[in-house]
């Protein structure tokens, strides 16, 4: 039997492990990162490296006369003695500058042959998400489906820019921030509670850090609360240097192993 790793892993790597805002060059407001900004984690199932993820924030755009960030992120798992499933998720988001909302949202899932495309468009004057899917295997374009849409809702890319866009050196231990986020078809509770500093070691070396217990349902993948605990840097680009999970099957780590295009370089210890 084989776990389908992909789906569980990745989507839970975008909402617990990446926390994230976006910027520009110069940007006035200060956010903590630029357009160009790119992140490459390694994912770890104990001593095994089962998988790879980017996140990369490649331009902005205007879209409907807004301006907005384009943020992609590509996940890869890979087979582990033919027990994990090879599976390559791709998310694609357009986010307004203003509110980090999302305005269009793509997930392209592939697991061998098997490949679905799923494409949210946002309405809040209307209050509702249009969801396109397409399911490449068998050929079938879906007829749409629409939802309705909290006006206060995320999805996982606009919710990783806001999350990141917050000045983690104002938080104290225990003080929590909780946002709605849509997913697939429904609103989800979503958060984080700030754990304090540490210092880990990296790749880069011992780095001062901010700690947080992410806050989410517990579920059948994630059994325990406070199960996921993100690190990220406590300068000024607030990167996630490490996530570590403990899902239903087992401990799972991701690690930041290189990076290009930050606003700042990173502060060590």
């Amino acid at each position: 039997m084989k776990i389908k790793f992909g789906k569980s892993l990745f989507s839970a790597f975008l909402l617990v492990s990446v926390l994230v805002t976006s910027g520009e060059g110069n940007d006035p407001n200060g956010y903590p990162f630029k357009i160009g900004e790119q992140l490459k984690y390694k994912v770890k199932y104990g001593w095994f490296t089962i998988g790879k993820g980017t996140v990369h924030i490649p331009s902005d755009t205007i879209v409907n006369g807004e301006s907005s960030y384009r943020v992609k992120v590509v996940g890869q798992t890979a087979g582990l003695l033919g027990f994990f499933s090879n599976t390559t998720d791709r998310f694609d988001a357009i986010i307004s500058k203003s509110e980090f909302k999302p305005i269009v949202a793509s997930q392209n899932f592939q697991e061998g042959r098997k490949r679905d495309v799923q494409t949210n468009f946002f309405d809040f004057d209307a209050g509702k998400v249009r969801v396109e899917k397409i399911n490449h295997e068998k050929n079938i374009v879906h007829d749409p489906k629409f939802y309705d849409l909290q006006p206060e809702a995320y999805d996982m890319l606009s919710s990783y820019l806001y999350l990141r866009s917050l000045d983690f050196a104002a938080f104290n231990p225990r003080d929590s921030v909780m946002v709605k986020v849509f997913f697939g078809k429904k609103h989800y509770d979503f958060g984080i509670e700030y754990g304090g500093t540490e210092v880990i070691k990296t790749r880069e070396g011992k780095i001062k850090a901010h700690k947080f217990y992410v806050l989410f349902p517990v579920s059948s993948t994630f059994p325990k609360a406070k199960s996921v605990i993100v690190w990220t840097t406590m300068d000024e680009n607030q990167l996630p240097l490490r996530a570590e999970a403990q899902l239903r099957f087992g401990h799972v780590t991701l690690d930041l192993v290189d990076y290009s295009n930050l606003k700042m370089a990173i502060a060590r210890r």
